[in-house]
């Protein structure tokens, strides 16, 4: 009996160290390494993954990569076998100096199962003061200034010609705005004289001043609009003149001895009346204003009959 269970113990412990080492062949190993001998701000350099213990290919998960604002992968080559192992190739570019905590790369077969991690790195970039203080930078070239061409004007000419524009406009509203704002003349009509003695003379008529005895005011206007109508008319100082120089200058201008006998009696009458020697009584002044209007048309025509005569001499 006792020959029979340490036959059984031992068969325990050997099936159980067959099953360790079956679990520990099917756990994943990653490992993760850097392959550049130092790492510079700003210079790319070159980072290995190895994966052993999977049956397919892995797929990397860079999420835990992503986060980082410390590094950045630029490339990323695909995977390669050798040996059972499973590695691919990264090239990075380290962004600060200093130390970079770099967490475990995640992976997970392509098949399926759980998401497996790698070792952690820290990495020491170097800044490298060189590439920044040496006085051997230079430009490739010399710097070649280019001349100045005409159409490097083009903008000062097109700055002219919009000022001229703004310019034209201006004076052109001023001026339209001159021309509409100036007041509209109103042009008033030449009346003729014998129009403006026949108004004046109808006035007088209506105005009844003799009836209401302003006898020497009546005569005294009455003269005054046939004075006016002869300077208007025959242009000479009818109205400066007295009543013999006006009868002789009317003697040049016509023949009618009696159209100017008739103008003489007008106005030696009213000279009487004015200076208080004589009353020619109430029909007189009627019929004086009615001879007056009679007078002025007639002499519309002397104008017109003495034209031929100027022409001919």
């Amino acid at each position: 009996m006792m020959l029979l269970g340490r036959k059984i113990a031992g068969l325990t412990f050997l099936v159980g160290l067959l099953w360790s080492a079956s679990v520990d062949a099917q756990q994943p190993v990653i490992r993760n390494r850097v392959l550049t001998d130092s790492l510079r701000l700003g210079i790319p350099a070159r980072m290995q993954v190895e994966v052993s213990g999977l049956p397919d290919t892995p797929a990397w998960l860079p999420f835990t990569i992503d986060t980082l604002h410390d590094l950045a992968v630029v490339e990323e080559l695909p995977w390669t076998t050798q040996a059972g192992r499973y590695l691919k190739e990264m090239r990075f570019v380290p962004l600060t100096d200093g130390g970079i905590d770099l967490p475990g790369l995640a992976f997970k077969n392509s098949a399926g199962g759980d998401t497996v991690y790698s070792n952690p790195l820290h990495l020491q970039v170097l800044l490298d003061t060189t590439l920044v203080s040496s006085p051997d930078i230079r430009p490739v070239k010399d710097i070649v200034r280019e001349g100045v061409k005409w159409y490097d004007y083009l903008i000062y000419l097109w700055i002219l010609l919009g000022v001229a524009l703004i310019a034209a406009l201006i004076y052109a509203w001023k001026l339209w705005r001159k021309r509409h704002d100036k007041p509209v003349e109103v042009i008033q009509a030449i009346r003729s004289p014998e129009e403006v003695a026949y108004e004046k003379l109808r006035k007088l008529r209506d105005a009844e001043m003799w009836q209401a005895g302003q006898i020497k005011a009546y005569q005294s206007e009455l003269t005054f609009i046939l004075r006016e109508y002869l300077q208007k008319k025959f242009a000479f100082p009818a109205l400066e003149q007295p009543s013999s120089d006006i009868v002789r200058q009317l003697s040049q201008i016509t023949k009618d001895h009696d159209w100017i006998a008739q103008v003489r009696q007008i106005l030696e009458i009213a000279d009487l009346v004015k200076f208080a020697k004589g009353d020619p009584g109430p029909s007189f002044h009627e019929e004086a204003l009615e001879r007056t209007t009679k007078l002025i048309k007639t002499s519309l025509g002397f104008l017109e009959s003495t034209e031929p005569e100027t022409e001919e001499s």
